[in-house]
């Protein structure tokens, strides 16, 4: 998004949080050091109708108006597993944070409730740098595919329940 400004991002991610906070479904840590969102199997459905209500504040910031992110996005609902988990959509956590066991603890937050509930937990990467961590929490790539139009290569990984 090369023309973005600073309100246009932070239009965008007001955009792609909102959903999850009025489900409340996001956790952070501190003043924006750490946040993700997790949806619980009974949200974990309507993922492409939460990412859908997001593209039109990340169309108008792509120099394509949208076709690539749309496809990219399309593509990755596709991948979610029919079966009930809970899905860790989002995780993040400020560059200056990061190495504190910040990230750790919402992931680890996040297991136990589906551990309670008796669900297994999914998430996809593109990152590969992550997967170390992801499996060490007990998650184990699943599917390694590239994104199409020659777009990233993604990890799918998940627990067992």
């Amino acid at each position: 998004m090369p023309e973005a400004t600073p309100n246009d991002l932070h239009a965008l991610f007001r955009a792609i949080l909102s959903p999850y906070l009025e489900l409340g479904v996001a956790w952070k840590v501190g003043h924006d050091v750490g946040c993700a969102a997790w949806l619980p199997p009974a949200h974990t459905a309507r993922f492409t109708e939460i990412e859908m209500g997001t593209r039109a504040a990340i169309h108008r910031l792509t120099p394509d108006g949208g076709e690539r992110y749309s496809a990219f996005w399309d593509w990755i609902g596709g991948h979610l597993p029919e079966e009930p988990c809970w899905f860790l959509d989002i995780i993040a956590v400020h560059p200056d944070a990061q190495g504190h066991g910040i990230g750790r603890a919402l992931i680890e937050h996040g297991l136990e409730r589906a551990r309670a509930d008796g669900h297994f937990a999914f998430l996809e990467t593109g990152t590969e740098s992550n997967i170390s961590l992801y499996e060490s929490l007990g998650f184990q790539v699943t599917r390694q595919e590239r994104a199409p139009g020659g777009g990233p290569m993604i990890w799918f990984m998940q627990t067992s329940s």
